[in-house]
């Protein structure tokens, strides 16, 4: 991991109060033929309690990047076991899932974390799980308050970017003064307009003027 990255994810952890471990290995699946974990009862949707996922949001992450792994092996070997275990490990990696996201904003160091993974299941579930923790509240405002302590601009660019996949308007008053602050890095400012166009739903960096459609989309909604 980045050294700015690794910084970031330690503030987080800090401001939310939960722990961060300073390791290469991980603590992946649980030991083979206990999967006990992933049994979680669902409703008519397929949706699973969250509430039954009891476990450290270190521990899906650690799933999760397992399951980076095996996939990455899979596509360079012809193995046949590994792919006679793809169902097995696919639930695995949807539980695990589910699971950073029913831990809520525990899981967003570690979601964090997974956005920079050069796996690209791994930013999958990173993004997917950040979209889900943001409707819970409480988060959005944590991610601002950590954003305001941020000094690096490539660490608050994530972190802004972040704030677009949660896609709540909360986030659009920061978003706000970014674009229009004349002293901000200008990479930062064009990552907060796609970060606004992301809640709004709108392709600023599609038009001719990203930062002039943004301010205009801003003022018309009363973000003055």
């Amino acid at each position: 991991m980045r050294p700015w990255l690794l910084r970031l994810t330690e503030e987080l952890a800090a401001r939310l109060g939960v722990r961060v471990l300073h390791r290469r290995s991980h603590p992946g699946p649980p030991p083979s033929g206990d999967d006990s974990w992933t049994n979680v009862p669902a409703d008519e949707t397929g949706k699973p309690d969250l509430s039954k996922f009891d476990r450290p949001a270190e521990f899906y992450y650690g799933v999760l990047v397992e399951y980076g792994e095996y996939m990455a092996a899979s596509a360079r070997e012809d193995n046949a076991e590994r792919w006679t275990e793809g169902a097995r490990w696919w639930n695995r990696r949807v539980m695990a899932e589910w699971g950073l996201i029913a831990r809520g904003a525990e899981s967003i160091p570690y979601a964090l974390k997974l956005l920079s993974s050069r796996e690209p299941d791994n930013r999958s579930a990173g993004s997917a799980a950040l979209s889900e923790i943001g409707k819970q509240p409480g988060v959005v405002q944590s991610m601002i308050g950590a954003l305001d302590l941020e000094t690096e601009i490539e660490a608050r660019d994530t972190m802004i970017q972040s704030l677009g996949r949660l896609k709540d308007r909360d986030a659009i008053p920061k978003l706000a003064e970014i674009i229009r602050a004349s002293d901000k890095d200008g990479d930062t400012r064009w990552t907060a307009i796609e970060a606004l166009g992301v809640i709004v739903r709108r392709r600023f960096l599609k038009l001719p003027d990203p930062a002039a459609a943004a301010a205009e989309w801003l003022e018309k909604h009363g973000y003055n």
